[in-house]
């Protein structure tokens, strides 16, 4: 346990030492009925002075609350992590993305405990993820998302189609899946995005959310990005 708390903080520490480098910065969060989700990142070049094509690092934190039913009880988790990843970016005509393989440090707190989970307590283990961006015609892309965590066999898939609109805005719907050994999750719902608050870019976005064993209930969420 102890060496997990000393690897988490030099995570800590390389984050904020590179946050305050060039890039591309993000922030937001979600929420929902007995679950929400918080997240602040940074992505830069490892090569260039403003995010571009090429080598790149991604550093995050978040936090995710949730809860889930195991042999009848019903548990409610609080989940912090901080990662820091190397990757690349790459653009083209119709297709740009990336990909990152990260290191985590991340811990569980579970009440009631559930000794049988492998997420609970503290933990150190790799991620990988990647993102791709299709143009598929002058007014519609697509965006498919994705990531693997080790750690409990987690795992995030979301695509999102959208459409341009006036004033170089979009709005489209987005599916999402997620889950662990514990418990899994559908979403779907609708996006709207590229809104300015000065030089941040917003994206809003609600819909529909089912936990296998619970009711469908509503969800809404607020992404932030700048470059900088």
């Amino acid at each position: 346990m102890r060496n997990h708390a000393r690897l988490i903080a030099v995570l800590t520490f390389f984050l904020f030492n590179l946050a305050q480098a060039e890039g591309l910065y993000l922030t937001g969060g979600e929420i929902a009925r007995n679950a929400s989700y918080l997240y602040v990142g940074h992505i830069g070049s490892l090569k260039h002075d403003k995010l571009q094509a090429g080598p790149a690092y991604r550093v995050w934190a978040d936090q995710a609350k949730y809860q889930y039913s195991s042999n009848g009880v019903t548990h409610k988790a609080t989940a912090r992590s901080i990662e820091a990843g190397l990757g690349s970016l790459f653009q083209g005509n119709p297709m740009s993305g990336s990909g990152f393989i990260s290191l985590v440090g991340r811990n569980t707190v579970i009440s009631p405990d559930d000794w049988a989970s492998d997420a609970r307590g503290g933990a150190i283990t790799a991620k990988i993820q990647g993102d791709l961006v299709y143009a598929i015609s002058n007014y519609y892309s697509s965006n498919l998302s994705a990531s693997y965590v080790a750690l409990n066999n987690s795992y995030w898939a979301r695509l999102r189609v959208m459409r341009a609109l006036p004033s170089s805005r979009s709005a489209g719907i987005e599916i999402i899946h997620q889950g662990d050994s514990s418990y899994s999750l559908s979403q779907i719902g609708g996006v709207i995005s590229a809104l300015k608050l000065g030089s941040v870019d917003m994206t809003l976005k609600a819909g529909a959310r089912k936990v296998r064993g619970e009711s469908t209930s509503p969800y809404a969420g607020v992404e932030l990005g700048a470059n900088f």
